[in-house]
Order: C-alpha cells, then structure tokens, then sequence
C-alpha cells in the first residue's frame, strides 16, 4: 500500500510540474485573403510596432496572391496545416459546413465590403428589377454566396436572375455588357472612379442580411491546445488595428514602401488612402469595440444561407465561438479531480493507518485485561450487557421522541427489506391524512422531470460512490401541490462485501426557502436595472440638450413657413418625446410618481404607427381608422408605450407569415344599455376605445389567462422579457381603465383597451408664439461639453444676455476670481473633471457670495435640489432645458437677486 501511495503522489507532482512549464516563443503564419494593402493594416501594424514580440510570437503575415497570380485559399491553408491563423468571412461557415474544425477568434469588419454596383442611370426601384437586368456573377463564390441569401431573404429565387459569367476587370461593366457588377466597397468605387461613371450599389445589410466582413479564425484544436497563446495573437492584433486607424498616414506609407504586391495599382499610395476611409466604416471604428463578436450575428448568417440552400447542416455556436475562459475552465476541472483522486487517496491511508493503531492497542490492550482479570470474565460481561442494554433502550427513547417532534421528516429505510420509516411530520407536510408511505409511494411523489436525477442520486450514494446523499427535488402532495424539499441521509450500515443494509436521514421543506431565493433575484435585477436607467439617462440628456437647443435655433433662423422650419419643429417635437421619455427612465430610477396631464390619443397613435411602419416587414400591411380626436389624463410615454408594446406584439406574430396590423380609435360612451355588448365590468361615462388586431397565429386557451402576467413570454430566448403586456396592463388600470384580448389559436388577436375620457375637454387650438423674456446682463456658462456649451451661449445671445463661456471648472474658478464683479449670473453643468458643479459653486460664493448660481444636470444621485439649495445655489434644472424654461429661469433669477439688492 506505501508503495502504490508514492507512485500516485510522484504521478501527480509530474503532472502540476509539466502543467506549471512556460510555453515558449512560437512561430506562427497568418493567411489573408487577399494581396497586400490597408485592408490588412492591422495585422502589419502589430508586427511592425512589435505588439506580437510582447506577446511571444513571431508572425509571418503572407499574401494570398502567390508570383505566378494564383490565389490562396485562407481557408485551406488553416486547414491543410499551412497556415495558423486566417482571415475569412461567410466562407468560414461554408468549411464548417463541410467538416472543417474551425473556431471564429475576432470579427474585425463588423460589416460586410460586398456590394452590386449598377450605373446611377440604371432604372432599379426593387430587386425584383434585377430579374430584368444582366448581372455579372461566379455562382457560389464568396461575394455570391451573399447575393443568393439577398435574393432569398426577398422572396426571390436566383435562378431567375439573369447571368453573366463575372471576370476580375470592370471593362464589361464600363462598356455597358453588363448592367450589375458585384465587388467590394474599398476597391470598386475607387476603380471605377478613373472612368467618371455615376455608380449605384445594392448593400445586403439594408434589406437585413447583415454579414460580418474579414474575421480571424483558426482550427479549433489550436484554440484548445494553445489557447493563451491564442488570446496573445488576438490582443495584439487588436492593438495593431487600433494603431493603424490613429496613425492611417504612416501606415499607408509603410505598406506602399515594405509591401511587396502582385496585383498592380495605378497608384497605390492614392488606393490605400481610399481603402483606409473604407475599412474604418466596415470596422464601425470606434462606435464598436473592435473585434467584438455577435454569436447571434453568425447565426443569422447561417440562417440566411442555409435558407439560400447553400448550407445544409445545423450550427453548434457553442462549439465554432473562440471561448478562451470556457478552455480554462475545463483544464481547472482537469487538475480539481486529480487534486480530489490526491486528496481522497490520501485521506483513506490516513484513516486506514490510524484504525489499524487503535485497532493494535485496543487488541493489546483486551489481551492485558484478560490476563489480568481472568477470574472476574463472566461477572463483568453480565453488568456490561445490563448497561449496554440500558444505553440502547435511551438511545432508541430518544430516538423516537426526535423522530415525532422534529418539523423535518426523519426516515429510516431497511434497504434488505425495502421497507421505510418516515416520522409523523411527513403527514403534516404533504397533506395527507392516510398511513406513512414506503420506498415506492415517496419514489411516485417526485416531480416527473427531477425524477432520474434524484434516484440516480441516491443509487450513487447506496454504491458508495459519495460520502453523503443532498438532493434538493419537488414532491406532490396530497392536493396536487409541488413542494421543493431538501433530502440529506447516509448509508449507515453495510454488510462485509460493502452492500448497503440501512440508511436514514431528513427531508426538509424548503419550499419559502424557495421562493425567498427567486424574490431576492428578482429584486437584485431590478435593482441593477434602475441603476443602469440612471446611467443612460445621464449620458442621453447631455445629448439631448444639443438636439433641443440647436433646433430651436435652427427654427428661429429658418424662413417661417419653410420646409427646413418644419423640419426643425420635427427634430425638436422628436427631442421633446425623448425628454419625455427620459423622464420616465429618471423617476423609475428614482422611483418616483409620473405626472399626469392632459393629452390626445390620436396624436400619439399616428405618430407610433408612422414609426412602427419603417421597423416591421412589407409582408404586414397597416390599417387605421383614428376617429377620435378626445383627451384623456395621462402621461404621453405610458401612451406611447401601450401602442408600441401592442402593434411590436401584432408584428412579431405575424412575422413568420405576413398579414394585416389593424389600429381603431373610437369615442364610445358606456351604459346600461351597452354594457352587456361590451362584456366588461366598467363605470359609466366617456371612453375612448382602442383596438389593435392582427391576423397572424393568435393565443392558446391555456394560456390566455397568462399573458398579462410579469415575466411570462411564448418568445424564445433573447427575443422578450414578458414585461410588455405586463407593462401595457398597469398603466391602463393606473389611468383607470380597462384591457381585453379576444384571441383563438391560429385565428389572429384583438386587444380593446378602454381609457376614460378627460372631464370638459375641448380640443385645443395651437398656441400664439410665445414672447419670451430677455435681458441684457452678463452670464458665466460654465460646461465642458462643447456642443451644450455653444447651443446654451447662442441662446442666451440671442435671448439680449452678455456671454462668456469657460470649458472646465478649474479654469471658470480662475477666471471668476480676477473677474468676479462683472458678472451678473452663473450657469454651470454639475457633472465635470477636478471639481463638480456644486463644489465649484461653493469656492464662487465664497468669493462673491451674492453671486446667484443655476446648476444643470443630467442625471445625477450626488447632489439634490434640496442640497444645492442648502449651500446657496439659486436654480436646479434637469437636462434638456429648452430655450422657453431657460429664458424664464435666468430672468426670474436675474429679478429676485436685484430685489434683494
């Protein structure tokens, strides 16, 4: 036994040693797909600015045009061996698709270069046009491959599209041989640009098929041999992409001077500059984070392509997503069991070696004994026996007072019997009146789906291959309930071959325990939720100051009655919906009322309808019939909600299939008469009934009752929350009204929604211009986002005030301390580098304490109004403050600092 004990530790110290060894420096080539040129800037850039080196690796970067013109297959090259690394695009799946073992490791085009370029003066209104025209093509290459999924995903099959057999040059689209040309938007413009053609382009990604472009990939037994490696080459790739795209120029002139080239250019420097302003756009440079990966993305591709019957066999995402944390964990896994095997073994000598000494000195120890107390053997086995009996008897007293007294149930099973004892409490917690269970009724009682985990569980326990039994599962009671409970027992008996004889142990119910765990997760989310709406709408109302204030400029200097003055008054009534909706996002933040007030339906209802038109498909046609034109109390983004919950519902339901978005608003007045017509329970008076039905795949019965609950979807995973209706069913009873659904599986749905009508409404005309207050006093306009700053001074400008601006709060304070007198009035943003807007207020008034403040802000938990009131600050306004709020609450200001002077 000492023996196998050292071999297995010397076995496993080998293994942690080898696992502890450094990988070396490697060797590594990475394939393009093409010839080289900025396209590929990136990759030349980490091995020019040694971001490789860093990382232990020594790439070759190879071309894929080889010096007799023949191209490399970046694909085949990985996966015959040649290559470590390549770059790819939908021809990845098309090789996984095939056998090929691959893993995607970084999408650096977040779009697709590919394009159909067709003359401007080619009559093209839909695609269904190129049926008519004749399109050059090599079926089933890569830039195909998307042209077919286009076609697909219109409802259009491309064998009735018109071919020409594609060639490399463009003479045949110049010379007019061709009408439709496809190619790629960082060479063709620039080729066809020498010839002063006007050009047209179809891009896929507008009609939803949305492809990543050139994206590193590598075998996938790469990725799991070598996988820091791996990550090492990604990183630095990433950090070279992000350097050639600030340093563009000194690329460009890298690669024109370094780079050999097969394929000639007329003038390359001029080409690699075109192409470095292409690449950027497909990267989406810096809006996304380069290299991000979508798994969904590379799912809809495959989708899209299988579809176009291109591709034929499923995809395991799991299984081609690069997940470098996934890899580790299953080496951790590795070294835990071997580390477990160690441990165990090591226990079992331990334990072994200590019961064969206690065994030696109790052995040696009766044999004293015997010796020495010969005469007296049968007296004192007699009083053993007696008090051996005795301890039993209050073992087993005590026993059966804890089995009867105990909430948890205890049971004691004779596995040679199969008989079971379970202690009184089972009764009580399953409701049953009837005699204790055995083995086969509990066995019944678990849930249908837990029931092979639990039993197998316990089989693993019985074998002896665990040290204890814990296995929390679902039990039926007597009334057809579901309780969760917490089983625990142990084997406590066995026979000489190690065959189980007895076990006992508890089953306690943990069914509040339960629910307990699901509501705190469900308060953490929201939590986490309110948190983030915060966030956003701090960052959302700095911009949304910009949009409101430049467009009231742009209204006022716009011609009156023009069409940019409408266009402004659009962008501004937009900007005042999101406020609006902004506000919303603040109080849940704050969780805080929503204010109510007096509004239109209709208006609201054609503006959802105008804006759900461009987000739906052309297969669902929309109709409405908006009559009424009443007023309820309510606040406009809970109204917007509703309409867009409902009709987002109807599009998704006919998605699949197409169909018909119906929207009706009546003014219909409740009743005695037509309350039995109307099928609801409602108060009597004005409503306005809203109907929004669509034909698409209806609701099931069983679950119609469901729907209104939180959380409850029928959508798959990734595709809704089940908060919509929820959402939809508490602001219309919050408003006071009524919802319904009429639904049957397969025949379409109707929503009626019933909003009370606002007491004494008139419909209101629009409002006179509104003349605003102005003034000639000098304001400071401390912010340091420029674009707020600009739009705040022009309005004060123009509203007769005297500005001076400052771009931080360190050089404002400088600035106010040599020039303190001359102002009137300080605006100042709250949230700014080195000092906040509240602290910079405090060192102001210091200076001058008669000075009056106004604080600005986003969105923010640090300061409140009552706090800037308390240190002296006169005026806490949220971002956005449109120009009529900021021209009262300067003036109002302005006024009372002189009364009190």
């Amino acid at each position: 036994m000492k023996k196998s004990f050292l071999l297995i530790c010397i076995a496993l110290f080998s293994s942690l040693f080898q696992a502890a060894q450094p990988y070396a420096a490697e060797k590594v080539i990475l394939q393009l797909r093409w010839d080289n040129q900025f396209q590929f800037a990136g990759y030349y850039a980490a091995m020019w600015m040694g971001y490789y080196q860093k990382e232990g690796i020594e790439v070759q970067i190879r071309s894929a045009v080889r010096p007799d013109m023949k191209i490399l297959s970046s694909i085949k090259e990985v996966v015959d061996g040649r290559a470590d690394f390549g770059i790819g695009a939908a021809d990845i799946l098309l090789a996984i698709d095939k056998g090929a073992d691959l893993s995607v490791l970084a999408p650096v085009f977040q779009q697709s270069a590919a394009r159909f370029y067709y003359k401007k003066d080619t009559l093209i209104s839909s695609l269904t046009d190129l049926t008519k025209l004749r399109v050059a093509r090599s079926v089933n290459d890569l830039i195909d491959i998307e042209f077919q999924a286009l076609l697909r995903a219109e409802g259009i099959d491309p064998e009735l599209v018109p071919s020409v057999e594609h060639v490399p040059e463009i003479d045949p689209f110049v010379k007019g041989i061709v009408d439709v040309i496809p190619g790629y938007s960082i060479t063709i413009p620039y080729e066809i640009k020498k010839y002063g053609i006007e050009i047209n382009n179809i891009r896929p990604s507008n009609y939803g098929v949305d492809f990543y472009g050139d994206t590193l990939f590598a075998k996938r037994e790469l990725t799991e041999e070598r996988t820091e490696m791996v990550e090492n080459f990604i990183r630095a790739s990433i950090k070279g992409w992000d350097y050639a795209f600030h340093n563009s120029d000194e690329i460009v002139q890298r690669i024109c001077r370094d780079l050999g080239r097969s394929v000639p250019v007329d003038d390359l420097h001029s080409f690699n500059r075109f192409q470095a302003e292409g690449v950027k756009k497909l990267t989406l440079h810096p809006i996304v984070e380069l290299g991000s990966i979508n798994p969904d993305r590379w799912a809809r591709m495959h989708k899209f392509l299988k579809n176009a019957g291109i591709l034929k066999n499923e995809l395991d995402l799991q299984r081609i997503i690069f997940d470098p944390f996934k890899i580790e964990k299953k080496r951790q896994d590795r070294f835990k069991k071997i580390f477990a095997v160690f441990s165990i073994l090591f226990l079992v000598a331990a334990l072994l070696s200590f019961v064969w000494i206690l065994t030696l000195k109790k052995k040696i120890e009766e044999g004293t004994k015997k010796l020495r107390y010969s005469n007296n053997i049968l007296e004192t086995e007699i009083e053993e026996r007696k008090r051996a009996k005795a301890e039993v008897d209050e073992a087993n007293m005590k026993y059966q007072l804890a089995m009867e007294a105990t909430s948890d149930v205890l049971w004691d099973w004779n596995i040679d019997s199969g008989e079971v004892y379970f202690s009184p409490a089972w009764r009580s917690m399953l409701d049953e009146p009837e005699e204790l269970p055995q083995y086969h009724s509990w066995e019944e009682r678990i849930h249908p789906d837990q029931k092979k985990s639990v039993l197998d569980s316990l089989l693993d326990h019985v074998k002896g291959k665990t040290g204890q039994w814990v296995k929390e599962h679902q039990i039926r009671t007597a009334s057809k309930e579901w309780k969760w409970v917490l089983a625990r027992g142990r084997v406590v008996k066995r026979d000489a071959d190690g065959r189980a004889l007895r076990m006992i142990g508890t089953i306690a119910d943990i069914s509040l325990l339960k629910k307990m765990e699901a509501d705190l997760l469900r308060a953490q989310k929201m939590e986490s939720i309110g948190t983030l709406a915060g966030g956003i709408a701090h960052d959302f109302n700095n911009i949304l100051a910009s949009i409101l204030g430049f467009a009231e400029i742009g209204m006022d200097e716009a011609e009156k009655g023009s069409s940019i003055e409408e266009s402004f008054k659009e962008i501004y009534t937009a900007g005042k919906r999101a406020k609006e909706l902004i506000r919303q996002i603040l109080s849940f933040a704050r969780q805080s009322a929503e204010e109510f007030n007096l509004l239109q339906v209709n208006h609201i209802a054609k503006e959802v309808l105008k804006l759900i038109r461009s987000s739906i498909p052309t297969t669902i046609a929309i109709r409405h019939n908006i009559e009424s034109k009443s007023a309820i109390m309510a606040n406009p983004v809970h109204i917007h909600q509703i309409f867009m919950n409902l009709c987002t519902n109807a599009a998704h339901a006919m998605e699949q299939t197409g169909g018909i978005l119906s929207v009706e608003l009546k003014d219909i007045t409740v009743d005695d008469d037509n309350m039995e017509t109307i099928g609801i329970f409602i108060n009597h008076g004005k409503y306005i009934r809203i109907i929004v039905s669509d034909t698409g795949s209806g609701i099931a019965h069983d679950i119609k009752e469901k729907i209104f609950n939180p959380y409850f979807t029928t959508k798959e995973d990734g595709k809704g929350t089940g908060l919509g209706l929820s959402m939809v069913h508490s602001i219309v009873e919050n408003i006071g009204g009524k919802i319904v659904v009429e639904s049957e599986a397969g025949q379409g749905s109707t929503f009626l929604i019933y909003l009370p009508v606002a007491q004494n409404h008139a419909e209101s005309s629009k409002d006179e211009p509104e003349i605003l207050p102005k003034g000639s006093e000098h304001i400071f306009l401390v912010d340091d986002e420029a674009p707020i700053r600009n739009m705040c001074g022009r309005i004060l400008e123009r509203l007769g005030y005297n500005v001076s601006t400052s771009t931080g709060s360190v050089e404002a304070l400088a600035i106010f301390k040599d020039k303190a007198s001359e102002f009137d009035l300080v605006i100042s943003d709250m949230t700014m580098p080195d000092m906040t807007g509240d602290k910079l207020a405090i060192e102001m008034m210091k200076i001058r304490p008669d000075i009056p403040v106004i604080i600005c802000t986003g969105y923010t938990n640090i300061i409140s109004e009552e706090r800037a009131a308390s240190i002296g600050v006169k005026a806490f306004a949220y971002k956005p403050v449109v120009k009529a709020e900021l021209a009262k609450m300067v003036r109002d200001i302005l006024d009372d600092s002189k009364k009190v002077v």
